[in-house]
């Protein structure tokens, strides 16, 4: 079958073959829910319009549910989304500091549609 223009950039650009591409530009504010409404700052490792990896101090158990605010560049509004810790790893990011930090995948499990074809369309300008 023929691939559509996006279709084949993505392919070109994404040799990982993940469903969405992914960047490494933002900053995000994040509430673990069901602990409080303790708010942190973090920001990305990497961000596509299928979920987000950040750098966080804190050990974010797999599975905990987070209430995002995305801050991209450029962008006037935060991008607010609930997403699911799907994996966690220790980080290599700041590693020999005395403290252990965490990247932290997560999934969005609730993103307006709208919001989700801003992060994608943020991505593909900046790639």
């Amino acid at each position: 079958f023929l691939l559509s223009m996006k279709q084949r950039k993505y392919k070109r650009l994404n040799p990982e073959r993940r469903k969405f591409l992914r960047l490494n530009a933002a900053t995000v504010e994040y509430v673990v829910i069901g602990k409080g409404n303790v708010k942190d700052m973090s920001f990305t490792r990497d961000i596509g319009a299928g979920g987000v990896c950040i750098f966080v101090a804190e050990n974010i158990k797999v599975g905990s549910l987070l209430a995002l605010k995305i801050y991209l560049p450029r962008v006037e509004d935060p991008i607010e989304a609930k997403g699911k810790v799907v994996w966690r790893d220790i980080s290599s990011f700041l590693s020999g500091q005395g403290r252990r930090h965490y990247d932290v995948g997560i999934e969005f499990c609730e993103i307006d549609k709208h919001k989700r074809k801003m992060i994608d369309k943020y991505v593909l300008q900046q790639t």
